[in-house]
């Protein structure tokens, strides 16, 4: 009996999902828990103008991509289709995962709950709303929330090792985000551009805490308004 408790442990922890997926790919939406947020009752479709790029420059384009792991790669030109690239398995009716354009959703939700004045200014410090920081390093009460958004941190979360027990796999491959954060600090004052994914989930766990929200929740109220928007100023 005792072995089948082991068993059971290792399957829950981060370190045996890591073994089992090992790199991430683009599927990883079958691996992960998921909502579904239900599309608007009227979708914009973008129809294909096959006239507005030449053929000889989508011929160009079809040979740069298939140099790369592109799976799919669009240009919309004046809400139409101008072209459209799928590799080998791909097409419109794929699960595409988003990866790093959740950042640009993140900082999206976070200009929103601004302007429903959930938060006042970007250049506040980020402790306003995450005080509990302030018990992980004292030099957090200089950061603001614009250095989260242009990585200006300068934490010493380490994305570069990737070990069962690195900073980076416990963020992706872990089930409880907050915690691989609270052990983040502060390298120095030196506050300059370096790619950091925990500046996201700082982000994140801001907008919850402004909003008194959780973030998918709020992530399904202003989706759809958000994108219908998006159609009509473009």
């Amino acid at each position: 009996m005792k072995y089948i408790w082991v068993l059971l442990l290792l399957v829950s922890c981060t370190a045996w999902r890591t073994l089992k997926w090992l790199t991430p790919n683009t599927n990883d939406n079958k691996k992960f828990a998921a909502i579904k947020i239900n599309k608007s009752l009227k979708p914009f479709y973008f129809q294909l103008d096959s006239d507005i790029i030449s053929n000889r420059r989508k011929k160009m384009y079809d040979f740069l991509l298939k140099g790369t792991h592109t799976n799919s790669f669009l240009i919309i030109h004046q809400q139409k289709i101008a072209y459209q690239y799928f590799s080998h398995n791909n097409n419109t009716s794929n699960t595409h995962m988003l990866f790093l354009i959740s950042k640009s959703i993140v900082s999206s939700l976070l200009s929103i709950a601004k302007r429903e004045g959930y938060i006042k200014s970007f250049d506040e410090q980020i402790i306003h709303y995450l005080p509990q920081l302030l018990l992980q390093d004292t030099g957090f009460r200089h950061i603001s929330i614009q250095m989260c958004l242009d990585m200006q941190t300068n934490s010493d979360f380490d994305e570069t090792k990737l070990g069962l027990n690195s900073p980076i796999v416990k963020l992706y491959y872990g089930q409880n985000l907050n915690q691989t954060l609270t052990n983040i600090k502060l390298k120095n004052n030196s506050h300059h551009f370096e790619y950091q994914n925990a500046n996201t989930q700082l982000i994140l766990n801001l907008i919850e805490s402004a909003t008194y929200q959780n973030f998918l929740e709020y992530f399904k109220k202003k989706w759809q308004p958000l994108l219908h928007k998006i159609m009509q100023n473009s």
